[in-house]
């Protein structure tokens, strides 16, 4: 019997957990991608009316034409490609990985603004989410491709030689850097909230929306915004944990964002009259973090294109 060589349990074990961190890492972007195309929709009245009323075949074949175009989207761009393997190796699988993504962020999302309520129907949460998976897994299906970290260095090294001698010079002081990414958190809740601020189903949502569900809402746009721009390896993560300053460290960083986006939703909802004076305090109070949401994952978004 030949005799190979002893497996090195350390690195075996340290293969192993850089296996599950690049699988989580993909997951992590995969999500955002989803939210960052689909969210729109999931605050679209027409799509939770379509979602109520399709059959149970027409809900399937909402997830059917979901997979095939996640599917075509993963063999064009690939789901977990990098520079040295693209496009994916395994896209039957990363498509089916899309689609059941976007399933669970459509379920969790819907179960956060309490659009699913216990009494509902398995047709009817079968609808609801079919419906929404299309959008969500297209955002899927691309988002690696188009943010993964991979594709473009972050500044950290400048060849063989190791780090480049001037890093340091062209790291901003911590005013200037707060100021950047308060800059690109706006101009992120803007973008994405503009299209939602204006219309009713904020208002529906905050009214359906029960009064202890509110810290949820909170702590998942939270989450979600940390995960987004501290977690899941998107081009510049390691300057941003390398950053100094009090105010630059990830999680004021993330609280400062999302008030940052708390007040963009704000002002956007004064701005179209949905609040006004005489809004009760906590029908206002329901809205802006309603559209905090959305908002916040806008400003994960400016600040990763910063």
């Amino acid at each position: 019997m030949r005799k190979g060589k002893a497996p090195v349990p350390g690195r075996v074990a340290a293969t192993g957990r850089d296996d599950w961190e690049h699988e989580g890492n993909a997951l992590m972007r995969g999500i955002f991608g989803a939210f960052l195309i689909g969210i729109p929709l999931i605050y679209t009245m027409e799509t939770w009316q379509i979602g109520r009323t399709i059959s149970m075949p027409h809900a399937l074949v909402f997830l059917a034409v979901s997979y095939a175009i996640n599917l075509a989207f993963v063999v064009y761009a690939g789901f977990r490609a990098d520079e040295e393997d693209a496009p994916t190796r395994r896209p039957y699988g990363d498509a089916l990985e899309t689609t059941a993504i976007a399933a669970v962020a459509a379920t969790l999302t819907l179960a956060t603004l309490a659009q699913l309520g216990s009494g509902l129907s398995a047709h009817l949460l079968v609808g609801k989410v079919a419906v929404l998976c299309l959008p969500l897994g297209i955002g899927a299906s691309i988002a690696n491709q188009l943010l993964h970290s991979g594709a473009r260095p972050t500044g950290g090294d400048s060849g063989p030689d190791g780090p480049d001698p001037g890093i340091e010079a062209r790291v901003p002081s911590a005013g200037r850097a707060l100021a950047g990414d308060a800059g690109a958190a706006f101009a992120g809740a803007l973008f994405l909230s503009l299209n939602i601020a204006p219309t009713e189903e904020v208002e529906l949502l905050a009214t359906e929306l029960p009064t202890l569900m509110l810290p949820v809402v909170l702590v998942v746009s939270l989450a979600l915004t940390y995960g987004i721009v501290f977690t899941a390896e998107f081009p510049g993560q390691d300057a941003r944990l390398r950053a100094s300053g009090p105010l630059q460290r990830p999680l004021t960083e993330t609280v400062i964002a999302y008030l940052i986006a708390l007040l963009t939703g704000a002002g956007l909802l004064w701005l179209f009259g949905r609040i006004t004076p005489d809004t009760p305090w906590h029908v206002a109070y329901s809205e802006v973090i309603v559209l905090g949401l959305p908002a916040s994952i806008g400003a994960a978004a400016g600040r990763l294109a910063l």
